[in-house]
């Protein structure tokens, strides 16, 4: 039964998943929440040197409490998890959008349970007997629909030489039906050749470059357009300086990585791989945004057949 309750953030999350964790803590604060003097509406969970603690949430000392102690309300807290529950936990919160929130503060069964694993925690505290039956409900929420985060899967490398090219070429081969790309900057030929095998094994590849590229050397524009891949200038902007790859419109590759050698061997460079297909949508309608007003880029040879693109050749 729940002693304290969080009825806010049941207002202000979306919860997605509920467990249960241990609080280190003392005589005193076990005494307080048994008598419902304390507040969890501010509280929240963070992470420091590898450990969960909860913080802001307020215990009011009892009148009655020992003087020997001086209270702190709203001290940190830390919860009392196994290793791999606190590292999955971890590896949730760090995702865009993702908190860790107290639902409750409740006793249960005289045991202090954690979630579906059922396993058990006590205050190495001499009051742990007391502290063994306490439990903080805790839950893993996403902020409400009006909110731009999204649950996403991620990996993330950094340049120089820390994979990110590889990863890339790896993100293009997996492609099964669709890759969308624009780029600042393009010379890199493994990245060139990748998108030439997803165009020759059926893939719909879609390339759009900064208007200014073909000016640039060296680039590989042309091998994109001599293999039949179809390749647009957009020339909307003074600048198209994004660097983005949406493959099957479920994963998104972004990041400062351009799509040059010297990135992956020399640039200090970050890459994102973002799984997640309402993330992936929203990509999708800017670089719709882009294609729309993008002109067809052709081969050297045929230099002068530019066209703007028109929705029928979408």
């Amino acid at each position: 039964m729940a002693i304290i309750q969080n009825k806010k953030a049941r207002f202000d999350y979306e919860i997605e998943e509920k467990f249960e964790a241990g609080l280190e803590l003392r005589g005193w604060e076990v005494k307080s929440i048994r008598a419902g003097g304390a507040s969890i509406k501010e509280a929240h969970v963070f992470v420091r040197n590898g450990e969960l603690f909860l913080l802001n949430a307020n215990i009011t000392p009892l009148k009655t409490a020992s003087t020997h102690e001086k209270a702190d309300p709203t001290r940190n807290r830390k919860l009392l998890l196994h290793k791999h529950e606190i590292m999955r936990l971890i590896g949730r919160v760090e995702q865009a959008g993702y908190s860790l929130i107290p639902l409750d503060m409740h006793f249960k069964d005289g045991r202090v349970k954690a979630a579906e694993w059922q396993l058990s925690f006590c205050n190495p505290m001499k009051y742990f007997l007391l502290c063994l039956a306490q439990a903080a409900a805790i839950s893993l929420a996403a902020p409400a629909s009006a909110s731009p985060f999204y649950p996403t899967e991620a990996a993330v490398f950094f340049s120089p030489n820390g994979g990110a090219e590889n990863a890339i070429v790896q993100s293009i081969d997996s492609a099964k039906v669709r890759i969308r790309m624009q780029a600042f900057l393009f010379s890199n030929k493994e990245i060139t050749q990748a998108l030439i095998r997803a165009h020759q094994r059926g893939v719909k590849v879609d390339v759009i470059i900064d208007k200014k590229m073909p000016k640039k050397k060296p680039n590989t524009t042309e091998d994109l357009l001599k293999a039949g891949v179809p390749t647009f200038f957009d020339t909307a902007h003074r600048t198209a300086h994004d660097k983005i790859i949406i493959v099957d419109d479920n994963i998104v590759l972004t990041g400062s990585f351009n799509f040059v050698k010297v990135a992956e061997t020399k640039n200090g460079e970050n890459l994102l791989i973002l799984k997640s297909k309402p993330l992936a949508e929203e990509y999708v309608k800017n670089w719709e945004k882009h294609f729309s007003h993008s002109v067809l880029a052709a081969p050297e040879k045929e230099k002068g057949t530019e066209v703007p693109l028109t929705k029928n050749q979408n």
